[in-house]
């Protein structure tokens, strides 16, 4: 859905909201506003758009974004046997996770995997687990890999 309103200083920002994303553009003109919404919104609703506002990596899944961070950032930790260990193990036996691309995660999912784990190992690890998973996340955001418009865990 589209939204138009004047800015202060005489400029029209037209917003298009979609999957609880959005995406905003400022113009001097409110004709011209108006023309990129209708725009915006015809290429999301014909599935032109993946997501709102498409940035290098938009489709990368949640375990793509991993593994470039175990190979990329990991390895040059101290830790770096303990995390890529862990990194490769959550790859493993979480899936589903892992599969889903990148803008579609929800907090709601890092919820549910957080209960499920900690029924298997004690608190402190799904802890650390949040935590790499989080970094990874800020780090792909930061590089422009993905779309910064969602809630991170």
């Amino acid at each position: 859905m589209a939204t138009l309103n004047k800015r202060p200083s005489g400029k029209w920002q037209a917003t298009v909201r979609r999957d609880r994303r959005s995406q905003s553009k400022t113009f001097s003109k409110r004709a011209d506003a108006m023309k990129w919404a209708r725009e915006t919104e015809l290429q999301a609703e014909q599935g032109m758009l993946q997501h709102i506002g498409s940035y290098v990596g938009a489709n990368m899944s949640f375990g793509q974004v991993l593994e470039r961070y175990r190979d990329e950032v990991t390895s040059t930790k101290r830790c770096a046997d303990n995390e890529t260990y862990a990194i490769n193990g959550f790859l493993r036996s979480c899936p589903k996770l892992a599969g889903k691309q990148i803008f579609k995660l929800t907090t709601s999912d890092f919820i549910a995997h957080r209960d499920q784990r900690s029924k298997k190992v004690k608190p402190a690890t799904v802890v650390r687990e949040l935590g790499w998973m989080q970094h990874a996340i800020d780090i792909a955001c930061s590089d422009s890999r993905v779309n910064t418009v969602w809630n991170t865990p």
